[in-house]
């Protein structure tokens, strides 16, 4: 058996919406990330910590790759899911459990990996929690796919009728309202309602000519660089940008484009990248051509270059490799490191403010110009 699912928990997201993915990405290699190995680090260390009952610090050692800035971003998950425990003494908590939500819907090509799974037996309830390492983008719990099969495949774990169940996103890093834990809480006859749906999402999936349908879920495809319908939506969106070339855009076309930005990039990211292994695989691709890259020069040795500049052209050393203060995230994991104590740098470091950026309106944190028109008039109401 594969050690991936055709049809992955991860990416129900994507195969519930273009149910032609699974059969397109079955074309293309996968291919680790540096943040999807920093995510499984991170999994790793949130696993051994928990089974250990150790502090996270005095697991890094155990797994390798981990870091102190790991285990700090990883405590308010850790404290969480203990607090669970604490306030159930007959909990039972399971990490990194096989789940298979495919097998009541009579499917062998759905399942996947739960990251944490707590059995209520008293209160008939299941806890499914899915930690998220990555920064960039807040994932959100409410009609959450990959969560709810992770939930879908558990019921088969609980030797007692479930009644309900909780679903956590743990994910520590990235800004939400919400805070780093996002919970929600769903009836069993939801989720079986929910098994339903996916049963028919699934079926589409199965067929030869399963449509490919582009949007939003194309992100992480990894048949995005090849794929005809994402490059089709991608162009139509271009064409419409451009189709008043006379008038300048309304903001009302500007939001929509914006929108719709992220998908465009993306799939201009994947398509050279694409491009790029075709033509190293010997694939002609009309119109470019492989070219070497130069990169910067650097030193074989520098511990031994130092010296040997130093006295050879009789140059202090210090001018060569001057030193500098490291961050201040770089010395309070050295403080911390050395003395296991906490640095007050309150006094010693600013945070400078950056020009504002554009955000989607979903994002965390206010608006400049509401944030401004409600200052203005606190401060009118106080000259009255």
């Amino acid at each position: 058996m594969s050690d991936h699912a055709r049809l992955s928990c991860s990416a129900a997201h994507r195969w519930t919406a273009c149910p032609g993915a699974p059969r397109l990405e079955a074309q293309f290699p996968r291919q680790e990330s540096i943040y999807a190995a920093e995510g499984t680090t991170a999994h790793a260390l949130l696993e051994t910590a928990l089974l250990l009952s150790q502090p996270l610090d005095q697991c890094l050692s155990l797994v390798p790759g981990a870091t102190e800035v790991m285990a700090e971003a990883l405590q308010p998950v850790v404290d969480w899911i203990q607090a669970q425990m604490a306030e159930n003494p007959g909990a039972e908590l399971y990490l990194e459990r096989r789940v298979d939500p495919g097998s009541p819907l009579g499917r062998d090509d759905l399942w996947g990996t739960a990251d944490i799974l707590i059995f209520f037996r008293e209160d008939r309830r299941l806890l499914v929690g899915d930690l998220k390492f990555g920064a960039g983008l807040a994932v959100e719990v409410e009609d959450n796919p990959q969560i709810r099969l992770y939930a879908l495949g558990a019921l088969a774990l609980a030797d007692y009728p479930v009644e309900a169940v909780t679903l956590a996103i743990l994910q520590p890093r990235a800004p939400h309202a919400d805070g780093p834990v996002r919970v929600a809480t769903l009836a069993r006859s939801d989720l079986d309602a929910f098994g339903e749906t996916i049963r028919a999402a699934a079926a589409l999936t199965d067929e030869d000519d399963a449509p490919l349908n582009a949007g939003e879920h194309c992100k992480f495809c990894r048949a995005a660089g090849g794929c005809a319908a994402l490059a089709d939506y991608s162009l139509s969106v271009a064409r419409e940008a451009f189709r008043e070339v006379n008038a300048p855009l309304s903001p009302e076309r500007i939001g929509y484009l914006l929108g719709e930005a992220e998908t465009v990039r993306g799939w201009l990211k994947a398509l050279e990248e694409h491009a790029l292994t075709l033509a190293r695989t010997g694939t002609e691709i009309p119109g470019w051509k492989l070219a070497q890259r130069q990169g910067n020069r650097a030193w074989i040795d520098a511990d031994a270059a130092l010296p040997h500049l130093a006295a050879t052209y009789g140059v202090d050393p210090d001018l060569l490799a001057p030193r500098k203060l490291g961050t201040p995230a770089h010395v309070e994991r050295v403080v911390k490191a050395e003395t296991k104590q906490k640095a007050d740098l309150a006094a010693l470091v600013k945070v400078p403010e950056l020009a504002p950026r554009l955000v989607p309106l979903k994002s965390p944190g206010g608006d400049v110009f509401a944030d401004a028109a409600a200052w203005f008039a606190g401060l009118e109401e106080e000259i009255a």
